[in-house]
């Protein structure tokens, strides 16, 4: 499906929208970890199960027992000293694993999504109460962040989001490719895959630059071209 058409130097820049983008929790290798929990839509990082994917949410009980796993600290246990003091199952409160979590140097992120003629997926949540609310977390380990970051965390938080942001651009349907066509309409070359309006921006300047290559190819070729009839005669 044709998105824009752009006119660049006798050549046409055919901007589409890429009718069948990689999902990039699935055929990417991420940094970050995303584990989303929904009951109609498979969300978030998935692993091999059989033949086809699974998210891997599915390996939780409960979306709290993410946040036990990451806060390192067993949840049957500590329900079970709850049990010995107070007669009940109690869980922790999510605030006192969200401190125990981050004491670790674990970077995390809530994640929402809005469900409404589509869906889309933020870090910072949505205005509808009816349509939207969280459906997971998104996070990176301390020893990842020192790996990849050498500690910087503020460099992490940023790739942090653009790791949900790619996965929006995808679920949105915001994933680009572009077909170059020469002055006669001939097909010159084509490639898929830029997500987001940046990618989309990188792509056509991409394009830009091939077309000012294949016209200084020409210009060199014409001219040597030019160059032998002259001493041909």
């Amino acid at each position: 499906m044709n998105y824009e058409s752009i006119e660049y130097k006798g050549y046409t820049i055919n901007v589409e929208y890429d009718q069948s983008p990689t999902n990039p929790r699935t055929e990417w290798d991420n940094v970050c970890t995303m584990v989303c929990f929904h009951s109609r839509y498979n969300l978030g990082d998935m692993e091999r199960f059989g033949k086809s994917y699974r998210p891997i949410s599915e390996n939780y009980r409960e979306p709290i027992d993410l946040l036990y796993e990451l806060a390192g600290v067993d949840r049957d246990e500590y329900q079970e000293k709850q049990y010995e003091e107070c007669g009940e199952y109690n869980d922790m409160d999510n605030a006192d694993l969200y401190r125990l979590i981050e004491e670790r140097g674990t970077l995390i992120s809530s994640l929402y999504l809005y469900d409404h003629s589509g869906i889309t997926i933020s870090m910072s949540g949505f205005g509808c109460p009816w349509d939207s609310g969280q459906v997971g977390w998104i996070y990176v380990t301390k020893e990842t962040v020192e790996k990849e970051w050498g500690g910087d965390v503020e460099s992490a938080k940023k790739y942090m989001e653009g790791e949900v942001e790619v996965y929006d651009n995808y679920l949105t349907g915001e994933v680009y490719g572009f077909r170059i066509e020469d002055p006669d309409g001939n097909h010159m070359d084509s490639c898929w895959g830029y997500y987001g309006d940046s990618g989309k921006d990188d792509m056509v300047k991409e394009c830009e630059s091939t077309i000012d290559y294949y016209l200084e190819k020409k210009e060199k070729r014409d001219l040597a071209l030019g160059i032998q009839l002259e001493l041909a005669l």
